[in-house]
């Protein structure tokens, strides 16, 4: 028998990625597909994985920015985002220092789109 913190610790290993169609995930550096297990045990350890991982949005959006190109807020976010993650970012662009409140609105929704995908996924699976 499973306890339900078993089932979770199982989910944050095997709950795919969820990534923008166009078939550049290999492309995806594996250092922030690392960062996604890790992002997402700490998320679970504070009870909070009802979202998305800051690691995930960016796996999204860098798939997404090589099938087409970003709209002006969705580049600042993700390079936002990118600069968290990466700091050298800072020294090779400009980078915003932090985003806006409509932004950060548009970041939270597409974190709680993308597990709610992954949900689905999981359900369709059974």
């Amino acid at each position: 028998m499973t306890t339900p913190e078993a089932k979770q610790l199982y989910e944050v290993f095997h709950t795919p990625i969820v990534y923008h169609p166009g078939g550049w995930e290999d492309t995806l550096p594996p250092d922030i597909k690392d960062r996604v297990i890790i992002e997402r045990l700490l998320l679970v350890a504070k009870g909070e994985w009802d979202r998305a991982t800051d690691a995930e949005v960016i796996c999204y959006l860098y798939t997404a920015s090589l099938a087409a190109p970003l709209s002006g807020d969705w580049t600042e976010i993700y390079l936002y985002m990118m600069a968290q993650w990466k700091p050298q970012v800072r020294d090779a662009v400009e980078v915003p220092q932090q985003i806006s409140p409509w932004q950060c609105s548009q970041l939270q929704d597409l974190k709680r789109r993308m597990r709610e995908s992954q949900k689905r996924r999981k359900k369709a699976r059974r």
